[in-house]
């Protein structure tokens, strides 16, 4: 007899309605019977992951710095002269 903590290993004590049971050393085992009906209950939280973290990619991407190029007004370079003139003094 196999070992029961592979999974897909089937019991012949196994409700049908169930997917997966717990072992005797809390090991959880689905049978391969099961393996189907758990892909298909899991899959919308599959393909909603994968959307998600395409998505995260997509938000993740730096912008250009060449973009993005701050003006100083005349006031701003009048005080940092004047500043520079005081430290230098």
């Amino acid at each position: 007899m196999q070992d029961p903590r592979i999974i897909g290993v089937e019991s012949l004590n196994q409700d049908p309605q169930c997917i997966g049971y717990f072992d005797d050393n809390d090991y959880f085992v689905v049978g391969n019977k099961q393996l189907p009906k758990l892909h298909k209950h899991f899959e919308l939280f599959y393909l909603n992951r994968l959307h998600f973290l395409g998505r995260q990619k997509q938000t993740k991407a730096e912008p250009n710095p060449d973009m993005f190029k701050p003006k100083l007004s005349k006031k701003t370079v009048e005080i940092a002269a004047n500043y520079r003139k005081k430290v230098a003094d």
